[in-house]
């Protein structure tokens, strides 16, 4: 490809990320705020590879213009691990309190302020330099491991507290941690000329912006007001008798189970898509620790396995009555945000697809 064409598609691909990166930046107006973090990382990245890309055509390398923008290398790290934080926690608490991991950044602008002020030989400024790059590949390599570490945890967490998310989403943020370390392991062994590098990684970030823009929260971000109905006379019994320790007894087991049940039945709160651990929890009356101690160690599942049984079952009884529903109003109708999901656990508990559960039952639409 000719070079002066290169340059100007790679300046186009940049400068569609600048424009993405304020788009998603903006959502933190509407208190959303992993998708304004995620803008916030197309941005530094936008700015990193301007220079980058300025730096490759115009400037030679003893220039000063590396190390001047270098400092934003230790932004991608934080900004990784809050975007992970923010899918996953509802609080901007959490994203608020990792301010100290902006520490290295600080420094970082610090040292390169000081290496520019002093009158340094060509030999010193490129032990400086070298010692700066392995801090920077130090910093961000730890960071993207936390990020790892702290995707898998909470991703485990998902099936004891929630009812509905999907794979695709969580799919998204995996495809961003291994897209991370793609592009570090290429810098880092330096698989890549700086041309290439830039290409492969402002594709990658202005894929990112993109997907991110039409993202939905998994966990954060507005819902829907669910109305909180205080279900006590269902399960006021089995709460006076619960201990302090939370400790459940065979007796407290049975009459938690049975008012669990009565729930289900009568109130048929599985069919509200955002219900979750803590909202059944209130219904009940209990405490969020001793739901998850019923239906972790006493019934031998989780709330997301629990819930969408129920659902379901429920989804059985519509096929078999209202033959002529859609399938898909009949997912959405018993709690399912996603159709793909309501046909993964349909064919799981009961080995067949809806359609076919349908056709064996002697109903057809």
């Amino acid at each position: 490809m000719d070079s002066s064409l290169y340059n100007f598609l790679l300046t186009i691909i940049i400068s569609q990320s600048f424009f993405l990166g304020g788009i998603l930046l903006a959502q933190f107006r509407y208190k959303n705020h992993s998708k304004g973090i995620l803008g916030l990382l197309n941005l530094v990245f936008a700015t990193t590879a301007s220079s980058g890309l300025y730096t490759a055509l115009y400037l030679d390398s003893n220039s000063y213009s590396i190390p001047v923008f270098s400092p934003l290398n230790f932004l991608y790290g934080p900004i990784l691990l809050c975007y992970v934080f923010s899918e996953f926690q509802k609080s901007s608490k959490a994203v608020t309190t990792y301010l100290a991991h902006l520490t290295p950044f600080v420094l970082s602008v610090m040292a390169v302020i000081v290496s520019i002020s002093l009158e340094w030989e060509y030999s010193e400024r490129q032990i400086f330099f070298k010692y700066y790059a392995l801090a920077q590949k130090i910093h961000i390599a730890t960071y993207i491991s936390a990020a790892f570490i702290i995707f898998v945890v909470f991703t485990r967490r998902l099936e004891h507290y929630y009812s509905n998310f999907l794979k695709t989403d969580i799919f998204f943020i995996k495809y961003l941690l291994f897209g991370y370390l793609v592009i570090f392991s290429s810098s880092v062994w330096n698989i890549f000329d700086v041309k290439a590098f830039l290409s492969v990684s402002s594709i990658f970030f202005l894929a990112l912006g993109i997907r991110g823009y039409v993202q939905p929260n998994l966990i954060g971000g507005k819902r829907k007001p669910v109305v909180q109905r205080s279900s006590q006379n269902e399960s006021q019994k089995a709460h006076e008798k619960l201990d302090e320790s939370g400790n459940l007894t065979a007796d407290q087991v049975r009459e938690l189970s049975d008012a669990i049940i009565k729930v289900m039945e009568d109130h048929k709160d599985f069919k509200d898509p955002n219900l979750s651990l803590p909202k059944l929890a209130a219904i009940l009356n209990i405490s969020t620790h001793q739901l998850s101690e019923l239906l972790n160690r006493h019934l031998k599942t989780t709330f997301y396995q629990f819930i969408n049984q129920r659902r379901i079952e429920e989804a059985k009884i519509i096929l078999l009555s209202e033959p002529k529903k859609g399938v898909t109003d009949i997912a959405y109708e018993v709690g399912f945000n996603s159709r793909s999901t309501f046909y993964t656990h349909f064919k799981k508990l009961t080995g067949s697809t809806p359609q076919q559960f349908r056709l064996d039952s002697g109903q057809s639409k």
